[in-house]
């Protein structure tokens, strides 16, 4: 039997958390929810520059959808973070790429059992129907890998 391509990601999605062990987790919501329908552009624009302004910092970029109360589906971006992200920073390098009040950014600390517990369980939110394109962006993207030493002498 063979593994469906969701199944795939959300195996993959998981074991590169459980490889990379995120402490954090960081989301850049929109302010005006019908603006939120450009959050796959937006990563696609901020991806290298919030990760050269951390380049210690190994992240996990993941686009997620949410159910907003008397509006509906909502597009936003999540970063899994191995170290704490200083907020300041992370504004001064996304106010390059959009608007004042734009988007509005929020930390806390990772819950690593319970994210990979709602990932598994999920099931993965719709994207192409929810961007209304033809092809599937890309779900999550990693950055500032830490370089493995294959030459390392145990």
């Amino acid at each position: 039997m063979t593994e469906s391509a969701r199944n795939k990601t959300k195996r993959k999605l998981i074991n590169n958390i459980k490889d990379i062990k995120p402490t954090h987790q960081t989301a850049i919501f929109y302010n005006n929810f019908d603006e939120a329908i450009e959050f796959n552009d937006l990563m696609q624009k901020i991806k290298k520059p919030v990760s050269a302004a951390f380049k210690s910092i190994t992240m996990i970029w993941v686009l997620r959808l949410k159910h907003q109360p008397n509006y509906g589906v909502v597009g936003y971006i999540q970063i899994l973070t191995t170290a704490e992200l200083d907020l300041k920073s992370l504004n001064k390098v996304l106010a390059k790429y959009t608007c004042e009040n734009q988007i509005r950014t929020k930390q806390r600390p990772f819950d690593r059992e319970k994210y990979t517990d709602t990932v598994s369980e999920q099931r993965l939110a719709n994207l192409a129907a929810y961007l209304g394109s033809e092809t599937s962006p890309r779900r999550y993207a990693i950055t500032n890998k830490p370089q493995i030493n294959k030459n390392a002498q145990n």
